[in-house]
């Protein structure tokens, strides 16, 4: 009779995997979905354009810091994307 109840055990937590994968791969598609902006693209000339005083609270307000943060974390979903268990 236990082995019953371990089998039924076995396949709800079998099931309940199956039902996560499924909302990590539809999450991971709507990220893919996310189109890059038009303004990426001309990052570099747009950057050069920038006044001296933008410059000053762009480095107060740690604007480097909160690019790299970004940066990383686009390159983690892309790794993440790439596990055979999430996508």
């Amino acid at each position: 009779m236990s082995g019953i109840f371990e089998w039924i055990k076995d396949e709800l937590g079998a099931f309940f995997q199956w039902c996560w994968e499924k909302i990590l791969n539809a999450f991971a598609y709507l990220l893919e979905l996310i189109p890059v902006p038009d303004f990426a693209n001309n990052l570099g000339s747009l950057v050069s354009q920038v006044p001296e005083s933008v410059w000053f609270f762009a480095q107060v307000s740690e604007l480097k810091y909160g690019a790299t943060v970004i940066s990383l974390a686009i390159a983690g979903r892309f790794i993440i994307r790439r596990l055979p268990v999430v996508g």
